[in-house]
């Protein structure tokens, strides 16, 4: 991503009003963030193809830019405190309830409001719009990016497996995540687990040896595993996960590259395990298909 208009920016809490979410944390947001955010993507030249529909999106409420804190009092002694590790690292979120995104300005800015890395907003922005077209629109989602979602999920299997003469056709499995993990998020866990270990069995065994069966099933065990433990810590202890399954996540990497001719620097592989539109936000962040990316966005 590159900055041809501007490279820097101040912004502090000023004038804000509260906006209604349902993460259970105050958010704020005002016309002069609003305003901030437009500014930097219409800065980027990576973002000005999309900008006709992230102004449509921002104006609609779609996007809204926020702080945590109301005023400059609050967001400085934010700035000091140590707080909670998690709520300082987001850029970013989509909220699955409102079915709006909000951008966070307190984690990319220093204490007297300046940053210099508006690149973070940008690929955050891009990145989230993702999540919500699979959210608001998720059979044009399946449809838009079935090419890169099967070329994905199969180079991991191939990987993860190791069979590397898998051809599969992904649709079902990705619907499946969608509406079990995603977008609708119903039943119990255990029976969504049961039929994801079901459908990949299906799937995949008849490529693999009849004498490497056990080391097959072993390893789809493995992966179901450390799917659960994911899903009951995924707010918690991180780093346990990365430490653990080294041999689910390093696939995950592996995969972007393979797919795509792109490795994954910016973000944490795991999720991609239960979420589709995960791979297809970073995707998003490759700029890869501009003209594709343009288009999800005009649908939603």
């Amino acid at each position: 991503m590159s900055y041809e208009k501007i490279d820097e920016m101040f912004v502090l809490p000023s004038n804000t009003k509260k906006v209604e979410n349902t993460f259970g944390i105050d958010l704020y947001t005002s016309d002069t963030l609003r305003e901030k955010l437009i500014y930097i993507l219409k800065g980027s030249s990576f973002a000005i193809p999309y900008m006709k529909e992230f102004e449509r999106l921002i104006d609609k409420e779609y996007i809204i830019p926020v702080f945590f804190n109301k005023n400059i009092f609050s967001f400085v002694f934010y700035k000091v405190s140590k707080g909670n590790k998690l709520i300082k690292s987001i850029g970013g979120i989509f909220d699955y309830t409102s079915k709006k995104i909000y951008i966070i300005f307190d984690n990319s800015l220093n204490i007297i409001g300046y940053t210099s890395k508006l690149e973070n907003f940008v690929a955050t922005t891009i990145h989230e719009t993702a999540h919500m077209f699979a959210a608001l629109k998720r059979k044009e989602f399946e449809n838009v990016f079935s090419k890169e979602l099967n070329d994905f999920y199969t180079n991991f299997f191939s990987i993860y497996f190791q069979v590397p003469n898998l051809e599969m056709d992904t649709g079902k499995f990705v619907s499946f995540l969608l509406k079990s993990f995603e977008v609708e998020d119903t039943g119990n866990v255990n029976s969504k687990l049961k039929k994801y270990y079901d459908m990949l069995r299906k799937e995949i065994e008849p490529f693999i040896d009849p004498n490497e069966t056990l080391v097959f099933l072993e390893r789809l065990q493995r992966l179901i595993v450390a799917i659960k433990i994911f899903i009951l810590m995924m707010a918690g202890r991180v780093d346990f996960i990365f430490n653990k399954f080294r041999d689910v996540i390093d696939p995950l990497y592996t995969s972007y590259d393979r797919s795509f001719g792109k490795q994954n620097d910016a973000t944490l592989c795991f999720q991609e395990l239960i979420s589709p539109s995960e791979v297809i936000a970073v995707y998003s962040e490759f700029g890869i298909n501009k003209n594709k990316i343009k288009k999800a966005l005009s649908l939603i």
